[in-house]
């Protein structure tokens, strides 16, 4: 009699382990797995010294700019190959002024990145930009950024493109219009995921539902 009590006391105790495990830890960690979400990335501020009405440094070619790289993935971290940030005098995309290459890292679950830098123009008309701002309020630069990445939980995901971007309104201060606003980087790729791993997930879970109401 004893041993029945004690198989059935075993039995109800791994069912409710299994229920807790299929219903709280297990859709956790496939969410930053199996429906992993890709990082996103904001252009926290950006500078032209030589736009800036404030001061007179017309002399002064470079840019400085700050990005925010943001992992959503609780227990997933994420690989980055070296990030190109790339900056354009236009929307269009026709003509780069600057270049940045930051290096390659790992960002541990729910991790923030920081890229600042200062990068010199190349090609840059400010007389052009400074007419822009005068007729318009505001001159328009696209800034890009691309890598790729990897997902890492036990395992490494195969390699992702990553590419967003942004079209950024400077003012007359040489610095975006709105500037307490973050302007977030976009793309129109849709969200990376397994559409078969979702599916396989949610056979598991209810094969063992099933197996477990058997006894």
């Amino acid at each position: 009699m004893r041993e029945k009590v004690r198989a059935a006391l075993t039995v109800r105790l791994v069912f409710v382990l299994c229920k807790w495990l299929l219903g709280t830890v297990l859709p956790t960690m496939f969410e930053g797995t199996i429906f992993h979400e890709p990082p996103t990335s904001v252009l926290e501020s950006i500078y032209f010294p030589s736009l800036d009405k404030n001061v007179n440094s017309s002399a002064d070619t470079t840019l400085t700019f700050d990005i925010t790289i943001t992992n959503h993935n609780a227990f997933v971290g994420i690989y980055y190959d070296p990030i190109n940030i790339t900056f354009y005098d236009s929307p269009n995309r026709v003509h780069c002024i600057a270049n940045f290459v930051a290096p390659r890292f790992h960002q541990s679950g729910d991790g923030e990145e920081e890229k600042v830098g200062t990068v010199i123009t190349n090609g840059f008309d400010r007389e052009a930009a400074m007419r822009n701002i005068s007729a318009e309020g505001h001159w328009v630069v696209r800034v890009d950024l691309s890598t790729s990445i990897r997902y890492n939980l036990l395992w490494s995901s195969r390699m992702h493109k990553y590419k967003v971007g942004a079209n950024v309104k400077i003012g007359d201060t040489g610095i975006k219009v709105h500037h307490k606003e973050p302007a977030e980087l976009t793309s129109k790729a849709d969200k990376i995921g397994s559409t078969f791993g979702q599916i396989s997930f949610f056979i598991l879970n209810l094969f063992v539902l099933c197996f477990l109401h058997s006894y």
